[in-house]
């Protein structure tokens, strides 16, 4: 299948209003040419309001959506050139798979051999070549959901938006059908905004992910750097199972360092613009924290209150006197009601500087 024509979508300033509700406040953001944008967040965080905004079928309260430049606030959503792929598939179960895909090519009223050549293309590109003449009913969810991407994107869009498509799937084919999805979007090569809520979806299939929290951005970056280099206190303790504890500014001011951590076992020498700061927190991922039975110098001691298995390992919430650990067991097979003794080293630490 040949490639869609790939767009830069600006998002500027943009603000939508509910009366007195803010469901989205003043966000800036652009997807690149092919880019596989995730937006992130907790419901009511906003994400869906922007995807809804672009896609026509909400109002802007203020700002502007732009496709390679030009302005569309004003255009209706059926003559933006954008694909759609919803969790619930959407799919006209009195049609086949072949007709399903190629409803919006008839729609723009392309020639039936044309037609027919770019719905085979799709297919061939979303494996459902051998199922072209069954019906929704007779397909699995995930067979449903791969005839609902090929539908948004034999008309070659300008953009791909998926919301949240694969919540209704069970774990297995969530995970595969993210690998899919990954696939096809860079075989096709479609600039794609994808509003999510799963955490290892973003991280899985985004170049950029934007982590909303209360109708604004908390943060913007490569699936790397959200995960181990949090830029804020709220999306260190958003994404993944991180150990975050606030420094005391008193001892920074002082020393220039933090030190007298629960666990740390040597100092975090700050540089003066760091020493300014209003807020500063340590932290660390759950492997970067020494889980042992045996009481060494500096460690933390805690009881294990909680355990998630990971096969060799486990993901145990450890409870001190006055912190909350998330540490990976190394093996101990900690159980709840074990004491344990938590040590880690600056070098493992990320730190959060907050200025306001």
């Amino acid at each position: 299948m040949p490639n869609s024509r790939s767009s830069r979508i600006a998002i500027t300033d943009l603000t939508v209003k509910y009366d007195s509700l803010v469901a989205v406040d003043d966000v800036s953001l652009a997807i690149e040419p092919g880019e596989f944008v995730a937006l992130l967040g907790p419901s009511g965080s906003g994400k869906t309001t922007i995807l809804k905004t672009v896609a026509g079928f909400e109002t802007p309260t203020a700002g502007q959506v732009a496709v390679d430049g030009r302005v569309i606030n004003d255009e209706p959503s059926r003559f933006r050139n954008f694909g759609m792929v919803f969790q619930n598939y959407a799919l006209f179960p009195h049609m086949t798979v072949e007709r399903n895909v190629a409803f919006g090519l008839k729609a723009r009223k392309m020639q039936k051999s044309a037609a027919a050549k770019a719905v085979k293309e799709v297919l061939e590109v979303v494996g459902l070549s051998d199922l072209t003449h069954r019906y929704p009913t007779q397909l699995s969810g995930g067979q449903q959901q791969r005839v609902a991407l090929a539908r948004a994107i034999v008309i070659k869009p300008q953009l791909l938006l998926m919301d949240e498509p694969l919540a209704a799937l069970d774990l297995k084919l969530r995970q595969q059908l993210q690998l899919d999805i990954r696939r096809i979007q860079q075989q096709v090569g479609i600039s794609t905004l994808y509003v999510t809520h799963d955490q290892e979806e973003a991280l899985t299939l985004a170049d950029k992910i934007v982590v909303m929290n209360l109708g604004r951005i908390s943060s913007v970056g490569t699936p790397y750097n959200v995960y181990h280099k949090p830029s804020t206190h709220f999306v260190a303790t958003f994404v993944g199972n991180k150990t975050v504890i606030k420094a005391d500014l008193g001892s920074v001011a002082a020393s220039g360092s933090i030190t007298g951590l629960p666990g740390q076992l040597d100092s975090i020498k700050l540089d003066h613009a760091d020493q300014e700061a209003a807020r500063i927190f340590v932290v660390l991922q759950p492997e970067d924290i020494h889980c042992s039975r045996v009481e060494t110098p500096g460690a933390v001691v805690g009881v294990v209150n909680g355990r998630r298995f990971l096969g060799k390992t486990g993901l145990v919430t450890v409870k001190s006197e006055k912190h909350v650990f998330q540490v990976n067991d190394g093996g101990l097979d900690a159980q709840p009601g074990d004491r344990v003794f938590l040590t880690w080293l600056s070098e493992k630490a990320h730190l959060v500087v907050e200025t306001e």
